[in-house]
């Protein structure tokens, strides 16, 4: 998916810099995003895994090596790296816009 995702960034990356259209980068996100992941229903329905989350006890909040189970980092995906906030901004309107390309338009269409 690194791949992909280097595509992605570089896609958007043009529309940033002005050497394509917000249709053009939105398409091209879509047409990446399209070959990397199966759009197709799978045979068996996959069982979506629980997450539990739990409010920190004070012993935990002031002592963060008290754990009471694994701990996952979780952080939001970078379009445009080491470019301005209002850039990252557009690079999720991009984004957005590709999504919705991807997504059915109405009952019995495929993507």
């Amino acid at each position: 998916m690194e791949d992909q995702l280097s595509e992605i960034r570089s896609a958007i990356a043009q529309y940033l810099d002005g050497n394509t259209s917000f249709e053009a980068a939105a398409s091209r996100v879509a047409t990446i995003i399209r070959g990397a992941v199966p759009l197709e229903p799978r045979e068996a329905p996959v069982k979506p895994r629980r997450l539990r989350l739990q409010a920190l006890s004070l012993r935990e909040w002031l002592d963060p090596k008290v754990s009471r189970g694994p701990t996952i980092t979780a952080q939001a995906l970078e379009l445009a790296p080491g470019r301005a906030p209002t850039e990252e901004a557009r690079a999720r309107e991009v984004f957005s816009a590709a999504l919705r390309l991807l997504k059915p338009s109405g009952p019995g269409d495929a993507a």
